[in-house]
């Protein structure tokens, strides 16, 4: 410990043969955690965790003639104020898994967030930003998304949903602005999970053709939604509905939905609310 922080010592990088390094403290203390630039220069590195805390830039003091470091392993990359710069992409070339959180509210591309598309082997984005996110690219081999407190406009998912053709996950967590959605066909095609999480959203225009593969439907503390769009349940891959603290109309629309599944006999499709499997009688 110094001057109150966790100091990680850069003989870390000794450690050739390490693969897994997962560092983390209280979110209280996420900024507590003091990581050296050595740590880029660990090879073998399959999984680098520091969960909310900040990675150091590279080193970039190379002797001449000598490249830099490059983590061709690794896979899983967890950071808080993650610096996506030119150097850091040429580093983490193979990255498959990105968590991403920023607690600050930055005024500049300090960050460099517009190099994420550069993460061409990228599959799961987990991106929490605490501030309204704008004009930001995501590379098209996303098929994970996962978006906490950005702000997004409802509008702008149509930028998301046309520009991620492989995306199969979406997941909201209070990232929204905006009152309604109303998608366009030809988006979201391959999507089959889609949770909406405490986000402010009051009427819904969807229909079966705008979430043409969806198998999962969640829905946490909507409490200003008015139903869910009942052609949702002519989407004939849905399998299940999940609710948790949701109105009493978002609950009877599902309950609907299933009542009419029922009747064109369709048993798979199932309600959960609050945890709890419901039916129709």
């Amino acid at each position: 410990m110094g001057e109150g922080k966790l100091l990680l010592p850069s003989t870390i990088s000794l450690l050739w043969n390490l693969q897994f390094l997962d560092v983390d403290l209280v979110y209280e203390f996420y900024d507590m955690l003091v990581v050296p630039s050595e740590v880029w220069e660990m090879p073998k590195l399959r999984h680098l965790k520091v969960g909310v805390h900040r990675l150091p830039d590279p080193l970039t003091n190379q002797s001449e003639g000598q490249d830099s470091t490059v983590l061709e392993n690794l896979s899983t990359l967890s950071s808080g104020a993650f610096k996506c710069s030119e150097e850091v992409v040429k580093r983490v070339p193979n990255v498959k898994e990105l968590h991403a959180t920023y607690m600050e509210f930055p005024q500049d591309d300090r960050y460099s967030l517009n190099n994420l598309v550069l993460l061409d082997k990228l599959e799961s984005l987990c991106f929490a930003y605490y501030s309204h996110l704008e004009n930001i690219t995501f590379p098209t081999s996303l098929k994970k998304l996962d978006l906490s407190s950005c702000y997004v406009p409802w509008d702008k998912m149509t930028i998301i949903g046309s520009s991620l053709p492989n995306l199969e996950v979406f997941k909201l967590y209070d990232a929204t602005s905006g009152q309604g959605w109303n998608p366009i066909e030809g988006e979201f095609l391959r999507l089959k999970t889609l949770s909406i999480w405490d986000c402010y959203l009051v009427q819904w225009g969807a229909e079966d053709v705008h979430f043409p593969n969806l198998q999962s439907l969640s829905l946490k503390e909507m409490h200003k939604l008015e139903e869910i769009p009942l052609s949702i349940g002519d989407i004939f891959t849905l399998k299940s509905i999940h609710l948790d603290k949701c109105s009493e109309s978002v609950i009877s629309s599902a309950m609907e939905i299933q009542n009419v599944q029922r009747e064109n006999g369709n048993e798979s499709l199932h309600v959960y609310v609050d945890g709890k499997q419901v039916s129709v009688s």
